[in-house]
């Protein structure tokens, strides 16, 4: 998995001590290949294999010991995510509430990497069907999309290939095919390989498929997996205690089954002593609130540098196969010392590189979300205002972005020219926001009427807005080219700083031509840097909680409108001034907090809370 996790690390450091051959493997003769290593391994994994675990529970709790985020452990790291929860798709998040598991949508549950009706006979749910090894948390919509889908080659993100297989995803491939290897090893016959990846026969082993064994050296070893290896070679309740090898020295798949050589961590087959040479020029090229993007020139290594080590207060905290990385789920406004070192296929480390220090910045207040996907909340956030035309704006289920609720407007067989307005219920105050950005998703198809995307200064929230001056948003250029084909448009978080203005309204206006053009949009967001106003109301519209400021007594008064679990504030240093471990509908009141910004966390169900608000 290249995607690694970062700061405060419950894992296990990545030193050069780690890459030595575990004590698992003294009465394994590795001086062996090909079938005699295979038998020798496989020998080990079976008799090793003492503790059989019930697929409920026992699954289910190895799981949340052995798959936990290192950043959060309160929640398990999902196979085949690939985003940190910020959109509005859940189905690709990558993590998720240790204790949301069961078998609703938004849950947590257990994929069979080898899928059960792929064995021979069918796994079931005992022994090869209750293997931790090869179990892992899954969103259970994704889980379902992978089905029994057979692993064949892809790039990218985890999903579906055009000729309808399954490609785990790059930060998964490598996992993936390490699991395959380890049940091919424990199960042999039940689980061979050919009946569950496509792609070429291995030359030595016709039950071997090559692209597997590529996976394994593409991939690096990541922390997760290291975990989950030492795990189960413990005495803990739920683990089972043998270990995956491939994990432990990937190279050992090279010995039995050849193919490009894969990482060899305990340097089995080189007197490679070499270390490689310094990265230099560490720069950050990239700083957002929760994650930073690094990059450095490249090392040079005699037999070539394997992958970078990004380190951070003594622990490597990622991996790279190039000259980059993003590092994820960091803390916003922190400080932060990043260094890298090389690492070549010999597990050789060079030292580190020079120091850097980067401060993450704050995280932007979310002043205004609308996704639409509830028709009947969208009152909240919008007003519709019909100038002419029996064609209004309307709320659709589906045809916004990845096929979620949208808001349309379609003058098509409209009874006169459609002049129709989409406009924000509540004005904002320019004057109290800092750094102001904008983003939506449009998608348009047919005719030639353009969109309009403006706002006014003058408009007082009521009647017609005609009577009031409007200005086209800066920045922001609408679609002007049609066709019959559908297209769409993203604006993510454009500057908008040029507006001014203590009471500003925005509005879409949609003037039919003969040709109408049908628009669809979704997921707009009006997000700042900052709030200075004491009595500025935060996310005023939140189905989930509001934060009013009283600039008279300093008492922040929060309405409660769903049950949150694991409420926290913090102030700015870092330090808790309150929490609660559960808040029910209602209104609670935090007094006597001083000047300064404090950080609201907590939970609603899958979903995590995060809001600032400013005391003056």
């Amino acid at each position: 998995m290249k995607i690694l996790y970062t700061l405060f690390s419950l894992c296990i450091l990545h030193t050069p001590l780690l890459y030595s051959q575990q004590p698992y493997y003294d009465d394994v003769d590795l001086t062996k290949t090909k079938d005699e290593l295979f038998e020798e391994l496989a020998n080990k994994v079976k008799n090793t294999h003492v503790n059989f675990l019930s697929y409920t529970p026992g699954i289910w709790e190895a799981s949340k010991k052995t798959d936990i985020d290192p950043i959060n452990p309160e929640e398990v790291i999902l196979i085949y995510g690939f985003e940190d929860g910020n959109d509005t798709t859940i189905n690709n998040d990558r993590t998720r509430d240790k204790d949301r598991n069961g078998g609703g949508n938004g849950e947590w549950n257990r994929e069979h990497t080898y899928p059960r009706s792929l064995g021979n006979p069918n796994l079931g749910s005992e022994g090869p069907g209750s293997d931790a090894h090869h179990l892992r948390p899954s969103d259970i919509q994704r889980n379902a999309n992978r089905g029994n889908r057979k692993f064949a080659v892809g790039q990218g993100s985890s999903g579906t290939t055009s000729q309808g297989f399954w490609y785990p995803g790059d930060e998964w491939k490598g996992d993936v095919a390490r699991m395959m290897l380890y049940m091919y090893l424990r199960y042999g016959d039940r689980c061979l390989p050919k009946n569950v990846a496509i792609g070429t026969e291995n030359p030595f082993d016709e039950n071997m498929i090559d692209l597997l064994l590529d996976w394994n050296t593409e991939d690096p070893v990541s922390l997760l997996e290291d975990n989950r290896n030492t795990y189960h070679d413990s005495n803990a309740t739920y683990a089972q205690g043998n270990r995956n090898p491939f994990i432990d020295n990937p190279y050992l798949a090279t010995l039995i089954w050849g193919g490009t050589p894969a990482q060899d961590r305990w340097n089995l087959m080189t007197d490679d002593t070499i270390a490689p040479s310094v990265p230099q020029n560490l720069k950050a090229v990239i700083i957002e609130a929760t994650q930073v993007s690094l990059q450095w020139e490249a090392s040079t290594d005699e037999n070539g540098v394997f992958k970078y080590n990004v380190h951070s207060e003594g622990k490597i905290i990622s991996t790279s196969g190039t000259t980059s990385t993003t590092l994820q789920n960091l803390q916003e406004n922190t400080e932060y010392i990043f260094s890298v070192s090389a690492e070549d296929q010999a597990g050789n480390q060079s030292d580190k590189s020079d120091s850097i220090k980067v401060t993450t910045r704050f995280e932007d207040i979310l002043l205004l979300n609308e996704d639409f996907n509830d028709c009947n909340t969208v009152a909240r956030n919008f007003i519709i205002y019909s100038e002419a035309s029996d064609k209004d704006w309307f709320c659709s289920d589906t045809r916004g972005l990845d096929d979620s609720g949208a808001y349309a407007i379609n003058g098509f067989r409209q009874d006169e020219p459609s002049r129709d307005w989409l406009i924000t219920k509540n004005g904002f105050d320019f004057k109290n926001i800092q750094e102001p950005k904008i983003s939506f998703f449009l998608k348009y198809q047919f005719g030639n009427t353009p969109l309009e995307f403006l706002y006014s200064t003058t408009y007082n929230g009521d009647g017609d807005p005609t009577n009031y001056e409007w200005k086209s948003i800066p920045n922001v250029k609408l679609p002007s080219d049609f066709s019959q084909s559908e297209q769409t448009m993203q604006v993510d978080q454009v500057a908008i700083s040029e507006i001014t203005g203590d009471k500003t309204y925005f509005a879409f206006r949609y003037y039919s031509t003969e040709a109408p053009t049908r628009y669809f949009l979704d997921n707009f967001k009006l997000s700042s840097t900052n709030v200075l106003s004491t009595s500025f109301v935060l996310n005023p519209q939140s189905d989930v909680m509001v934060v009013y400021s009283n600039p008279k007594d300093t008492l922040t008064s929060i309405q409660i409108k769903k049950k949150i679990s694991d409420f926290n504030v913090f102030n700015v240093r870092g330090e808790k001034v309150f929490s609660k471990n559960t808040l029910q509908k209602g209104r609670i009141s935090l007094p006597n907090l001083t000047k300064g910004l404090y950080f609201i966390h907590g939970k609603h169900k899958n979903t995590k809370i995060y809001q600032k608000f400013i005391i003056n």
